[in-house]
């Protein structure tokens, strides 16, 4: 330490060393006096800057005055006049905008003082301090900007969609349809829910809802059925598609619930109508053996029917945007933006010009409608979008509400979009398919009755024996009619009965034996076939619900329930490290139990006819999209691509067979060679669709094969 640098006297007192020059400077406060007879106002260089004014630390309150915002001047003029009363009690707190007299700068200020007044309430001093606000200001006016845009969309979401704050579930910010749908009337914010509707207490949402609230954990469910009692006294049973997710404030612990609920009773009813037909169908295919095995074929186009159906009307997801009315700008979200096939934010000449030609104008007119004076600034259309990118067709509708400044004028609106592709292609595909059913049915029906007047005449030596074969038919067509929902149950009688027939009167069916033993053997075929039908078509119905999946994980589960035929080949598997992907779980365990089961089951002879061990590798590397094989063409575009090989030294294949062997029911090899139903791969492709991937293999006959599973980064 130097001779001129000495520490402070311990023996003074912080106030005394501090100097409060530089106490005010550090908390960037200006001091500033107005004496309230001359109303001279005297500040320091500090007060003198939030004004704007290059000099004059020394005015008249009139011209000081004049540099305040003119919306502000009048109001900070009163809270003056206000303060220097003696009944005010001389406090003086007020922020307001100045605009620089010298600089031209706007500035939010607060300016905080006190007046004090002699014993005859004459004011005798007014003196405060001074210090611009203005971040703090227009961070809150953000924010509130901000809110009141969420607010927008969530009142006009075509859901119904609330929040539920604390375990009382007290509803804040419905959307317009939850409203609408509850039938409580237009003041249904700050009531909790089961007051507004306590016949959900019956149907278990309640609950479900502190379930969710309590636990933490969300909650979702497809196609429930929800009874609501409208207040006029009737009422609705309509499916809903439900999804509560919990919120959490700053501490982890769940404050609220955000419940959507999509109806889909349309959908629900469609799916019932398709299964009535076949429901009608099965009762008329399952008397014999001739009449099962043509049943296989129908049931074969009626589920791959049923997939493309319900592929069409998977549930969209909604995206949102904006249109900047001063900058004619559209900003739109992600998924918006990938539905145009264009940047996230473009002027909205662009956005409307991949619109379908014969949509535009009735677009425009939807939306400079919504602009013009005396309208409510809402619309609603709905049009075609040809992605420019994909060349893919997009059926979208959008519904948007236009915001106005505080002079009237419109500045902005805001709105969101929904993709209704599935659903419009749905109730066209709908009509054709259960015209052709029915037409379908009809033609069946004849055949089959055919059929059974030739099998009657062909069977009349036998009347005793097929007196006892109609009696356990009937009785197998009963409970068949009972049960019609449960698909295996009807296979389980017709083996049950075969079984019974065979064992009672084996002597007595002479020829029939054989066509006995084949009906038994189809029925065991078509039960098999029909769980990986049933696996296929969940597969292709349930909407992936994407979290993040380690395929470590997976792979590890997947080989833990294959460890016994793992054990009995003398399989080795390889596995590197592996990513982690947005996915369905499920889905996932079902891509690799099929892949890694095939490499373990289509094991090749050695030369001198022993089994060869499997050798299966597992690993995953990063792929640009540039560098993806010309063949290879993911369901959903993205810069990179997650490559998973799964390899093995088994029987392989000829690569011609490549495109049929993903397809449904397509099998490379008997039945006597390697037990299947050709449904496995199908699967395969089915989930890596569904993931927005693609998958291809490469092998060569005796060579083994290779699996390349593409999934987005």
């Amino acid at each position: 330490m130097t001779g001129d640098q000495q520490p402070p006297d311990s023996t003074t007192t912080l106030t005394q060393r501090l100097d409060i020059a530089f106490a005010l400077k550090a908390a960037d406060l200006g001091v500033w006096e107005m004496d309230p007879v001359t109303k001279l106002v005297n500040w320091d260089d500090r007060c003198r800057a939030l004004f704007g004014l290059a000099k004059d630390n020394q005015l008249p309150y009139q011209q000081a005055i004049l540099s305040i915002h003119p919306d502000d001047v009048a109001r900070v003029d009163q809270a003056v006049q206000r303060v220097l009363a003696p009944d005010s009690g001389g406090q003086y707190d007020v922020t307001y905008r100045t605009i620089g007299a010298d600089d031209g700068q706007l500035r939010w200020v607060r300016f905080i003082g006190k007046a004090e007044f002699t014993q005859s309430g004459e004011p005798v001093r007014f003196a405060g301090v001074a210090q611009e606000v203005s971040p703090q200001v227009l961070s809150q006016q953000k924010i509130e900007e901000v809110e009141n845009r969420l607010q927008t969309i969530i009142t006009n979401l075509p859901s119904a969609t609330v929040v539920f704050r604390g375990r009382a579930l007290v509803v804040e910010t419905p959307s317009q349809y939850f409203i609408d749908i509850i039938g409580r009337g237009p003041h249904v914010t700050g009531k909790p829910l089961g007051e507004l509707m306590p016949e959900l207490e019956s149907q278990s949402f309640l609950a479900i809802l502190d379930e969710v609230y309590t636990s933490g954990q969300p909650f979702r469910a497809f196609g429930t059925p929800v009874e609501i009692h409208l207040d006029n006294g009737s009422t609705t049973r309509d499916y809903f598609d439900l999804i509560y997710t919990p919120l959490f404030d700053a501490q982890g612990q769940t404050y609220a619930i955000l419940s959507v609920a999509t109806n889909v009773t349309d959908v629900i009813k469609a799916q019932q109508q398709v299964e009535q037909s076949e429901a009608r169908y099965r009762l008329l295919s399952a008397q014999l053996e001739e009449q099962v095995q043509q049943q296989v074929m129908i049931r074969q186009q009626l589920e791959e029917s049923q997939l493309i159906l319900h592929s069409m009307i998977d549930l969209a997801e909604l995206g949102t945007y904006t249109i900047d009315l001063a900058t004619n700008q559209l900003i739109k979200s992600p998924r918006v933006a990938a539905w145009y096939g264009l940047p996230e934010i473009t002027d909205v000449a662009t956005s409307l010009g991949v619109i379908q030609a014969n949509d535009q104008e009735r677009v425009n007119q939807a939306y400079t409608s919504a602009l013009q004076v005396g309208s409510t600034g809402s619309y609603q259309v709905e049009y075609t979008v040809i992605n420019p990118l994909t060349r893919q067709t997009y059926i979208l509708q959008t519904v948007g509400q236009s915001r106005r400044n505080g002079s009237g004028q419109f500045t902005y609106v805001d709105g969101l979009v929904r993709d209704v592709t599935s659903q419009r292609q749905a109730q066209l595909a709908l009509e054709q398919q259960v015209q052709a059913r029915t037409k379908e049915l009809a033609a069946i029906n004849g055949e089959l009755l055919s059929i059974n007047e030739s099998f009657v005449r062909a069977n009349l030596a036998l009347e005793t024996a097929n007196h006892d074969l109609l009696r356990s038919n009937q009785n197998l067509e009963q409970f068949a009619y009972i049960a019609s929902h449960d698909l295996q149950e009807p296979l389980r009688k017709i083996q049950q009965f075969g079984d019974l027939l065979q064992s009672q009167y084996g002597g007595q069916l002479g020829d029939g034996a054989a066509h006995l033993e084949r009906m038994q053997t189809a029925a065991s075929r078509m039960s098999v076939l029909i769980r990986d039908l049933l696996a296929f078509s969940r597969i292709s119905t349930t909407q992936v619900i994407a979290q993040p999946v380690a395929l470590d994980q997976v792979v590890s589960q997947v080989l833990d329930t294959l460890s016994i035929v793992v054990e009995e080949s003398g399989a080795q598997v390889v596995v590197t490290s592996l990513p982690v992907v947005p996915g369905d779980r499920s889905q996932l365990d079902q891509l690799f139990q099929n892949l890694l089961s095939n490499a373990v089951k289509f094991r090749r002879a050695s030369p001198g006819g022993v089994l060869v061990p499997p050798q299966i590798r597992v690993k995953a590397s990063l792929v640009a999209e540039s560098q993806l094989p010309p063949s290879v063409h993911p369901s959903r575009y993205a810069q990179t691509y997650h490559c998973i090989e799964v390899a093995d030294n088994g029987i392989g294949f000829e690569e011609k067979y490549v495109g049929r062997m993903f397809q449904v029911f397509q099998r490379l090899h008997g039945r006597n060679e390697f037990a299947g139903t050709g449904i496995g791969l199908a699967i395969v492709q089915k989930v890596v669709t569904n993931h927005g991937g693609a998958i291809t293999a490469t092998s060569e006959p005796g060579q083994g094969a290779t699996f390349w599973v593409y999934l987005p980064a």
